[in-house]
């Protein structure tokens, strides 16, 4: 079930969200970590995976975003 993330949503370790890319590839992410930097920013640490729509190719890696560039690109939250 897809659900779109509302402004006062928190981000927190095991949120899942989702978004579709060019060529039929989706790309899901898991929430690890929401730490704060040195300066105080909050930032996402999260496990991406990318999946190919028509081939169910798969990779999977480790990411780091700060958390106003992670809701941004991604809108969609997954509910378990």
């Amino acid at each position: 079930m897809l659900q779109w993330r509302k402004k006062d949503d928190t981000i927190e370790a095991g949120a899942r969200f989702r978004r579709v890319l060019r060529h039929q590839v989706e790309e899901w992410a898991e929430v690890i970590a929401v730490r704060r930097d040195r300066a105080g920013i909050p930032h996402v640490c999260y496990r991406v995976r990318f999946e190919r729509l028509r081939t169910k190719d798969t990779s999977t890696e480790q990411r780091t975003l700060a958390l106003s560039a992670f809701t941004q690109q991604f809108p969609e939250r997954v509910l378990a």
